[in-house]
């Protein structure tokens, strides 16, 4: 097999995955799980912190490494008639830069997520108490999004009588720790 070949795999093996990270919805639960798998694996004490942005050294996520592959792959195709070693070493660490610079982004971007948003869909939204709020206790609810999903909130009675599970609530309060609430 020869190099041309390893190379032009390593490019559309590489745009293929990203192509189905990033576009079909049909394989999100799909990637959702590979990706999870990667975040498993994800080690912060290679995180290097520059000027509030935690740069990922060793980026491992499903999409920086179908960029990598990408960029190895194109890099080499380009130098073919560079030396075989001075070829693979720049087009890895061109490679790895690419991967460290979207996996910081996706860090970056997961970790400053709109809380506000989530602030104002609690106040705004209807809630469903999923687990009894008991009297001066706490309890937990439930809040719709607009993609199927939902935000699991610890809560707390705004008068501290008992709320049973199921009942509707509307948010009126928002803690550090948890949300108070009062039966609709």
């Amino acid at each position: 097999m020869s190099w041309m070949t390893i190379y032009s795999y390593c490019i559309g093996i590489g745009l293929v995955l990203l192509v189905i990270t990033l576009v079909l919805d049909a394989f999100d639960s799909l990637i959702e799980s590979l990706d999870s798998l990667f975040d498993a694996v994800d080690l912060d004490f290679f995180d290097l912190d520059v000027g509030g942005i935690s740069l990922a050294l060793l980026p491992i996520s499903m999409r920086a490494i179908c960029l990598a592959s990408v960029v190895f792959g194109s890099i080499s195709y380009l130098m073919i008639d560079t030396p075989i070693i001075v070829r693979h070493i720049i087009a890895g660490v061109l490679a790895y830069i690419s991967a460290v610079i979207i996996q910081t982004a996706k860090k970056y971007l997961k970790s400053h997520q709109s809380l506000a948003s989530n602030k104002e869909l609690l106040l705004m939204s209807e809630s469903t108490v999923i687990n009894t709020i008991a009297d001066n206790g706490f309890g937990s609810i439930s809040t719709p999004r607009i993609n199927d999903s939902s935000v699991s909130s610890t809560a707390k009675s705004f008068d501290g009588n008992t709320i049973k599970q199921g009942t509707k609530v509307k948010v009126i309060e928002i803690k550090d720790d948890y949300v108070i609430v009062k039966p609709l």
